[in-house]
């Protein structure tokens, strides 16, 4: 009877111990509890997922946690938290979820009863917040393959990079990370340096894979806020690729409902030395692009970016990216870039242009891991329409909590019984 009519939220003990249970039983399906809201009727959970590939799989498996709390509480609102901000809120009642997870017919048409929005600005401070959820560290050390295609000498170079990465986090959006690659195996036996009549801001690759064949490939400082509820921004300062280093950020509008969000982002950068270390090169230049990020756009799981502005060798112009993401997470498409260098300027290949091919590594792995191995495959290195390689950009970090990508990912992942 205290269970059912909600008394045990004023017993201390029992509260106390219902609270520890769900953080305990969150942490046995890898989620990160942040912090909880719990009342009598309802109960607002702020959670990390580090693990699962698509949101939805982390969302059903935090209600079945949800489930365990006493009869009374009715309604559960769940907000996923990305950089230490909360992404997006998923609201349904307990009746609702119970009464579709139990009739086999009607699993799928329990989206029918979720409301999705944005979360809040910040964790509310009613909220109670676990002390030993930051500083949250991280690492990996990962094969990485490296393919060089198309060369008229060697048409098909494979190699192997043994890539040792690791990262903390700290609370309010703030994060440190790094990572340090040495090839293995090189696919490069002839350094010389590039041959292009613009900055050479990618053709002395050769150049970096020869002297930098150890060395760092990122080590900066970052932090992600929100300016709205539906505006997230990244700024960024350190080594931030290969080649370049320096400091910018980035903003991305992701309206609630909408399959269309809008980012822009913009960068001071320096080119870094051919030994990865700490040492830089002449060049400079301002960079940065307006986007557009258009998801089922046609047809269910196609994904269009257009990108436009200011590339790495100064020139102007825009970017096209038509990918299809499959249910397993796999993604494929390609993409096309032209800007203001003439043809005869840009060289072979006359614009930039090559395939686009992402695989996560959970896919094919015994566990669960978000890492996704990301190639673009290109007939030719060129300076032309060149831009910031970032691993893991500001619109892939919220991406995945985006309400169309979770309403078209929802019954991949429902799974009937409680």
């Amino acid at each position: 009877e205290i269970m059912s009519s909600g008394r045990w939220n004023d017993v201390p003990a029992i509260r106390q111990q219902i609270i520890d249970s769900l953080k305990s039983l969150g942490e046995a399906q890898s989620l990160g509890i942040e912090a909880v809201d719990l009342k009598k009727d309802y109960v607002a959970v702020y959670y990390n997922n580090t693990h699962y590939i698509r949101e939805t799989d982390a969302i059903h498996r935090m209600l079945r946690v949800l489930t365990t709390l006493p009869p009374s509480v009715e309604h559960f609102y769940i907000t996923s938290v990305v950089g230490g901000m909360p992404s997006t809120e998923v609201q349904l009642t307990r009746s609702a979820y119970e009464r579709a997870v139990q009739q086999y017919a009607s699993v799928d048409d329990l989206i029918d009863y979720v409301k999705i929005g944005p979360g809040g600005m910040d964790i509310p401070d009613d909220a109670i917040r676990f002390a030993d959820t930051y500083p949250r560290f991280s690492w990996e050390i990962l094969p990485r393959p490296r393919t060089l295609l198309f060369d008229p000498d060697k048409p098909f170079r494979l190699g192997l990079t043994l890539s040792i990465g690791g990262s903390v986090e700290f609370e309010g959006g703030w994060r440190i990370e790094g990572n340090w690659t040495s090839d293995l195996v090189d696919t490069v036996d002839d350094p010389t340096p590039g041959n292009s009549v613009l900055p050479h801001v990618r053709t002395d690759f050769r150049l970096y894979r020869d002297q930098g064949q150890h060395g760092i490939e990122s080590l900066f400082v970052s932090k992600i806020g929100k300016l709205a509820p539906e505006v997230f921004y990244e700024v960024k300062a350190g080594l931030l690729e290969d080649m370049f280093a320096g400091v910018g950020g980035e903003v991305i509008w992701r309206p609630a409902g909408s399959d269309i969000a809008w980012g822009a982002n913009l960068y001071y950068l320096k080119q870094r030395d051919f030994d990865r270390m700490f040492e830089f090169r002449d060049y400079e230049v301002l960079t940065g692009q307006v986007s557009m990020y258009w998801q089922d756009a046609i047809w269910r799981g196609v994904n269009v970016n257009v990108h436009a502005g200011r590339y790495l060798a100064g020139d102007w112009g825009g970017t096209v990216e038509v990918t299809r993401k499959f249910e397993s997470g796999v993604e494929i498409g390609a993409y096309a870039t032209l800007t203001d260098v003439p043809f005869r300027d840009f060289g072979e290949g006359s614009f930039d242009k090559g395939l686009i091919i992402r695989v996560p590594f959970g896919w094919i792995a015994p566990f669960n891991t978000q890492y996704t191995v990301s190639t673009y495959l290109a007939s030719l290195t060129r300076d032309g329409g060149q831009r910031l390689y970032d691993r893991n950009p500001l619109w892939e970090k919220v991406r995945r909590t985006n309400e169309p990508e979770i309403r078209r990912t929802w019954k991949l992942d429902v799974t009937p019984g409680l």
